[in-house]
């Protein structure tokens, strides 16, 4: 393949979610960098290099963009929620 067939898409990813994130990359022999590291919001700024022909590259950002997604609701509803909360 040549590289102009790939893509690099940056991602912002919560420290709480970098070992599910970097799991999935690596379970999926993708390849990956960081980029730089934002205190503020205590996260980490990913560059994923992906080929958006193949369905697999795609499907795992869709992945990671999800849990992160799922993680974001979670930790920023209200308390009024109860989210995470077992009655």
């Amino acid at each position: 393949m040549h590289s102009s067939e790939y893509q690099t898409k940056s991602q912002t990813i919560p420290i709480d979610m970098i070992m599910d994130a970097f799991g999935i990359l690596l379970d999926n022999n993708m390849s990956f960098r960081i980029e730089g590291i934002n205190e503020h919001e205590n996260s980490l700024i990913v560059q994923i290099t992906i080929n958006p022909k193949l369905p697999l590259h795609k499907q795992v950002l869709e992945n990671i963009r999800a849990i992160i997604t799922d993680y974001n609701w979670y930790r920023h509803s209200s308390n009024n929620d109860h989210v995470g909360y077992i009655n």
